[in-house]
């Protein structure tokens, strides 16, 4: 007797479990078949090469950080950052003069407003490159309807050096996107997801607190009543005793028995007949 799992037997199921694998695999297919990977020799670091020309590498990193955004998560264990590119050459700032001038007239030329930009550069593995020379050049090919804003730019132009190959881009998401630090977009997503719920249970606890009745309101109108006329008779005693401490011959007069004198004058003259 074969062994069965759910009325099917094991190798049936296994099977079905082979097929449903192999159908991933190519359902993945197209996705492979629009990379190439690359090696640059810089431990830490690949470069994925789109085949299709009408692809906007901009566009494919845009994507991907909106996708890990919107899931929480990074998908992969190793990618920190990913960085699109435009153009490569070698690393020399009159080579790059050359290869960076279609994409500057496509991003930024005379039939693109104008905007604001910076520069980022940074070299590795690379001793002979220096940041001067490359960013002066970039300054000189940029039309001038566009402006450098170091603090708050609309595009970034990326220089980055491996070795001898110059990586060349231009984003407009390189603030938003953390620098194109993908860890860090998912963590402030996370983050960001935990401060709303925190500030939703707050909203909520003080809805609760303002729907319970308030002690003091106990009581209703006739505590509201007993309120009132406490404070009357408080102020009422308080005139009282006011009028005692500014109006000493009323009180005094009030006082006397029938048929005393009732001279406001307490001490009468030696000349006044006393009665015997």
């Amino acid at each position: 007797t074969k062994p069965t799992f759910g009325g099917h037997s094991v190798a049936q199921e296994l099977d079905e479990e082979l097929a449903a694998l192999r159908k991933g695999q190519d359902d993945d297919e197209p996705i492979r078949k629009m990379f190439d990977l690359v090696h640059i020799g810089v431990s830490g670091s690949f470069f994925a090469s789109i085949r299709s020309d009408d692809v906007d590498p901009a566009d494919v990193v845009l994507s991907i950080f909106r996708q890990a955004k919107a899931d929480q998560s990074t998908h992969s264990r190793h990618i920190v950052r990913l960085v699109p590119v435009h153009t490569t050459c070698y690393a020399k700032a009159e080579d790059m003069a050359t290869a960076v001038l279609p994409v500057i007239e496509k991003y930024m030329g005379s039939l693109v407003q104008g905007c604001d930009f910076v520069i980022y550069y940074k070299a590795r593995n690379n001793n002979s490159a220096h940041r001067d020379p490359f960013i002066k050049t970039i300054h000189g090919l940029v039309p001038a309807h566009n402006k450098v804003n170091l603090n708050h730019a609309d595009k970034t132009i990326i220089i980055e050096i491996f070795q001898t190959i110059c990586f060349f881009s231009i984003v407009s998401y390189y603030d938003e996107m953390n620098k194109l630090n993908l860890r860090m977009v998912v963590e402030k997503a996370i983050k960001s997801k935990e401060n709303k719920e925190v500030a939703a249970r707050d909203a909520g606890s003080e809805q609760e607190d303002a729907s319970k009745p308030d002690k003091r309101d106990k009581g209703g109108e006739d505590g509201d009543s007993k309120d009132e006329a406490r404070v009357e008779a408080k102020v009422e005693s308080k005139d009282v005793d006011d009028s005692a401490e500014t109006d000493p011959v009323t009180c005094e007069n009030h006082a006397a028995p029938n048929g005393a004198n009732s001279d406001p004058n307490p001490n009468p003259s030696p000349d006044t007949n006393a009665p015997e």
